[in-house]
């Protein structure tokens, strides 16, 4: 069988290949002999009318690797009813461009399929596929159908059309747009259906020129390009002072909308104090983009009475259809502000003074106002992304990281033990001091008695030692009780030798006394050092830990690295203040896709999503942010409200999204951090155990030591439970493979809808479980209980990636 992700084969000139998702297997015995095969179904489609060749390529399967034989075939031009005409005398596409346009002028775009009725039975999808750069285009509307007559047969025209733009001047070439049509072949099956055959058929290009706009351009022009409309109203004409006049400019028509972001400026006297709102933006249309409504209204309160003249405003744009720029002028209008009708000074009042309050008996008191209903906030601005949760083996090794490191210094502390604890050692450190003694003594004369006297006590003493002698006053006798007695008659008389010198008057050592001592040195070796030793249960025991390192696992958690979020040039944000959701929708649609821990974006796109009234997808991405990001305030109103409109709770975080001990704890940190928070946890337990070793080895602050491992072991054992409690409340969630079902289905025992005989069960919307595998638009989920299934891609949302 072939291994998982090997039904891909390699990239080949000239044609498209896609696997259709088809798959057969079969098996047969011939004579003892077991012949398996499975097969797989790719669509091709040649883009070229040239030779074709698929290299050979290597396959995995559980028998070995083996290779699949190149093949070749020759593309000729497309035919239909069987060869009597060619694809082109059938079906055709082509775009219907102007020739010229002004470069940010909107202007019509037409894509036609033009057929023969006879032979077109149907579309291969609603839409052409088409890069439409450096066009910026709207969406493609639904086509519109149309008969004609040519030559005398019935013809059918497909007609897409929309509107577009284009920014920069220059030559331009479309690139060609590529369909899918079903033509009947004339011929019908053995139950009478029409068969049909799938042609790719592929437009023209046509060319375009885009005329830069003249100069000369007014002052006030700010490269808005189309025919506009500008009104101005003001309500009402006559007001006191204290109360409010609402002035509302208005911009409207078609043009690069997309490029215009704000209303003229407009100035006022001092004598006003001005509220001013968001603008609002509305589409003149369903996925409209270069017809819109721009309003403002301005809400000026009077302080001063007196006749006043607001306006007039002006605002200049380049009309193509006219090739010349063009100022339009909202006219002024007079308004007459009268005294106030009381006393008592304006709100507003420059002079500080309140309005008069009246007397309590002539209030009446009503019922306080209900707190308001939920509703979409603003957006959040940009942040770094969210730690991804680590896999479960590299979790395992995080931890084994945190907590074993004490092994280490344990080894080292055994070692130091054994080195100083060695039987050998004081023989090793005695020779060497021999070896400097001698050296000493060759160098002091005869005539320096007491000098030699002081070297030969310190010699014999270390003798003593080298040679094991328990004796408090040793005789030269003790060297002959050795198996070596060559070298323990040589000590001997060395021995004899320096006692004499040291305790009879007048007995100088003998001339070749020096030379002889190191001759015996030299044959008299001191057992060395044996590393093994570290294991005897002496040094082992009491333990030991490496010190260092514990605080600073911290930084080993690989997904606490992250950049931060790299601004836009054209930012969502202002198409959503302006009411342009859709437009906002698909922009943090795409951050999410290039970035799917931006938890902001998820946030954003949620409320963007509710807007509009799409609230089950909306509550799925704000459990996603909610997830990446649970302690900002903003987040978790937001993800309980779109999860009460849209119907669900998601089972796996029901503990963290409930009041209590437990959330106030959870959504302290993120799965990851609390991943984090974990392995801190162990490696302050270890580096509490490293205290008890290092007091039980060491030989001062042992009550300091003991302390400190005491409090270190008690945080640490707080950490990990608080640490596992809080990963244990995210549930599924905090799987990096997470998925969040946010519309209700069917889970299928296959990655089909064709086949009606599967076994299928219910899926509800707020379901969370884990991806294991992928299948093109199918995603398989895993349960805790074991159970696994398919469901669609496009009804799920990917928590973290």
């Amino acid at each position: 069988m072939p291994a998982a992700g090997q039904r891909r084969v390699p990239p080949v000139a000239g044609l498209e290949l896609q696997h259709n998702g088809s798959r057969s297997q079969n098996f047969s015995s011939i004579n003892g002999r077991n012949v398996q095969s499975v097969s797989f179904g790719f669509n091709a489609r040649p883009t070229t009318e040239q030779r074709v060749t698929i290299p050979a390529f290597k396959i995995n399967t559980d028998k070995g690797e083996i290779t699949v034989a190149s093949v070749s075939f020759d593309v000729g031009a497309a035919t239909v009813q069987g060869g009597q005409l060619t694809l082109d005398q059938v079906v055709g596409s082509k775009f219907v461009v102007p020739q010229t346009v002004w470069a940010g002028e909107v202007f019509p775009l037409t894509y036609r399929i033009t057929a023969l009725k006879r032979f077109l039975n149907s579309l291969g999808s609603e839409h052409p596929e088409w890069d439409s750069l450096p066009l910026n285009p709207e969406p493609w509307p639904k086509y519109q159908l149309a008969d004609e007559l040519k030559n005398g047969e019935p013809w059918i025209n497909v007609t897409y059309t929309t509107r577009a733009i284009a920014r920069d001047p220059g030559a331009i070439t479309l690139n060609p747009a590529r369909h899918v049509v079903a033509l009947n072949t004339g011929r019908r099956d053995i139950f009478g259906f029409a068969q049909q055959e799938q042609f790719a058929i592929t437009s023209d290009q046509p060319k375009i020129t885009v005329k830069p706009l003249p100069a000369g351009a007014p002052a006030k022009f700010s490269g808005a390009v189309g025919q506009f409309k500008l009104e101005s109203k003001i309500v009402p004409e006559n007001a006191a002072v204290g109360e409010p006049i609402t002035w509302t400019l208005t911009l409207s028509g078609q043009g690069n909308w997309p490029d215009i972001q704000s209303l003229p400026p407009r100035s006022v006297s001092k004598d006003f104090h001005a509220i001013q709102p968001q603008v609002k933006r509305t589409p003149q249309g369903e996925n409209a983009l270069y017809e819109f409504t721009l309003s403002e209204d301005v809400v000026l309160v009077p302080t001063k009475p007196g006749p006043y003249t607001l306006g007039p405003v002006e605002w200049s744009y380049f009309d193509p259809a006219q090739g010349r720029y063009v100022t339009i002028t909202a006219p002024a209008a007079k308004i007459d502000v009268t005294p106030a009708a009381n006393a008592a000074a304006p709100i507003f009042a420059g002079s500080g003074t309140q309005a008069a309050t009246p007397a309590p008996d002539a209030l009446t008191l009503a019922d306080a106002p209900k707190q308001p209903a939920n509703i979409p906030g603003d957006p959040l601005p940009s942040a770094a992304p969210a730690p991804t949760p680590l896999p479960r083996s590299p979790l395992i090794l995080y931890l084994l990281a945190a907590g074993l490191w004490p092994l280490l210094l344990w080894l080292v502390l055994a070692f130091l033990r054994a080195r100083r604890t060695d039987p050998n050692r004081p023989q090793r450190e005695a020779r060497a001091r021999i070896q400097k003694t001698l050296a000493a003594i060759d160098e002091t004369p005869a005539a320096e008695r007491e000098r030699l006297a002081s070297l030969l006590q310190a010699w014999q003493h270390d003798t003593a030692i080298l040679w094991k002698i328990p004796q408090v006053v040793p005789s030269a006798s003790l060297f002959l009780k050795t198996n070596d007695k060559e070298t323990g008659a040589a000590w001997s008389a060395l021995w004899s030798d320096s006692e004499r010198a040291l305790y009879r008057a007048g007995s100088p050592l003998p001339p070749d006394w020096s030379s002889r001592a190191h001759a015996a040195l030299a044959a008299k070796r001191a057992r060395g050092f044996n590393p093994f030793s570290l294991f005897a249960p002496r040094n082992l025991f009491p333990l030991a830990a490496a010190l260092a390192v514990s605080f600073s696992l911290f930084t080993l958690h690989p997904s606490l690295f992250g950049a931060t979020n790299t601004s836009s040039a054209q930012t969502p944000e202002a198409a959503y203040k302006s009411g342009d959701f859709k437009t906002a929708e698909t922009a943090w649609r795409r951050a999410v896709e290039a970035a799917p821990t931006d938890w902001v974006s998820r946030h954003n796109l949620s409320l963007s999503l509710a807007q509009q009234d799409r609230w089950a997808e909306a509550g799925a991405h704000a459990f996603a942010a909610f997830v990446q990001h649970p302690n900002e305030p903003a987040v978790l109103r937001n993800v309980l409200l779109t999860l009460s409109r849209a119907g669900y709770t998601p089972s796996a975080v029901a503990e963290v999204t409930r009041p209590g001990p437990v959330r106030e704890v959870a959504l302290r940190f993120a799965p990851a951090q609390w991943q984090c928070a974990l392995g801190i946890s162990v490696a302050l337990a270890a580096l509490a155990f490293a205290f008890v070793l290092l007091a039980v080895y060491g030989r001062r602050f042992r009550l300091p030591l003991f302390i400190l491992a005491g409090a270190a072991f008690g945080f640490a054992a707080l950490g990990v439970t608080v640490s596992l409690l809080s990963l244990h409340a995210y549930g599924s969630a905090k799987d990096e493979r997470a998925v969040i079902v946010w519309k209700s289905g069917s889970l299928r025992s296959i990655p089909t809808v064709a086949d009606t005989t599967q076994k299928t069960t219910p899926l509800a919307a707020g379901t969370v479980a884990i991806v294991d595998k992928d299948f093109p638009g199918w995603v398989r989920l895993v349960f805790e209980d074991g159970q696994t299934g398919w469901v669609p891609r496009e009804d799920t949302v990917r928590l973290w990636k």
